[in-house]
């Protein structure tokens, strides 16, 4: 055989080969696309799957967040109106407290007026003396009384379920207490310079009437 006919015959035969791995490789690519797309498929499904139950799994959670939320919204209400009928039931008792303590001092001040000691001496008396100090605590705690329950407000040490706020409109003054009349009244403090009408311009030392606090 020729050179040249080997020649073509080696083309020839090498053609066919290279042909026949041309088209097995386009045959596995296809495979392999169709193999990739199926994957993509079944990856898709099982994002909506797995969407669909997460979505199903957060709208459980909001229904249940939702009932508990509900649930103490309306422990918290209860809570409030107890707590509201308690302290008004509170506010009541003390009403009734203040009532009492004023029937009993005037029971206690007859039972002082009929009250007499033995020992008639002027020197070293102990018993007279107790006898004074027991009218004028007396006195004291019915003052006490009876300003505690005309003042509606709360300040300072003074303080009121009933009236929780100080009342600077009000009470913003000095009480005194008559026991002729067993009356509480008021008299101005002298706020010079007036501090109530001028609050930008105080001078050293002066200040705005403020809440205390304990």
């Amino acid at each position: 055989m020729s050179i040249r006919s080997t020649l073509i015959a080696v083309f020839t035969a090498t053609g066919v080969t290279l042909s026949g791995g041309l088209a097995h490789a386009t045959d596995n690519a296809d495979q392999a696309r169709e193999e990739i797309q199926e994957a993509w498929e079944a990856i898709q499904d099982y994002s909506v799957e797995r969407k669909d139950q997460a979505i199903e799994k957060a709208e459980e959670l909001i229904d249940t967040l939702d009932a508990r939320i509900e649930e103490l919204s309306d422990e918290a209400a209860d809570a409030s109106g107890e707590a509201r009928e308690s302290l008004d039931e509170r506010i009541e008792d003390l009403k009734e407290l203040r009532a009492d303590a004023a029937d009993k001092l005037e029971d206690l001040r007859e039972r002082i007026s009929k009250a007499s000691i033995a020992d008639k001496s002027n020197a070293f008396n102990t018993a007279r003396l107790e006898a004074l100090e027991l009218e004028n605590l007396l006195e004291i705690a019915e003052a006490t009384a009876i300003s505690a329950e005309s003042r509606k407000e709360s300040r300072g040490a003074h303080e009121r379920d009933d009236y929780e706020t100080r009342d600077d409109v009000n009470w913003l003054c000095h009480s005194l207490y008559d026991p002729a009349t067993k009356t509480l009244g008021k008299r101005k403090v002298n706020f010079t310079p007036s501090i109530l009408e001028s609050h930008d311009d105080l001078p050293d030392g002066v200040f705005e009437p403020k809440e205390r606090f304990y």
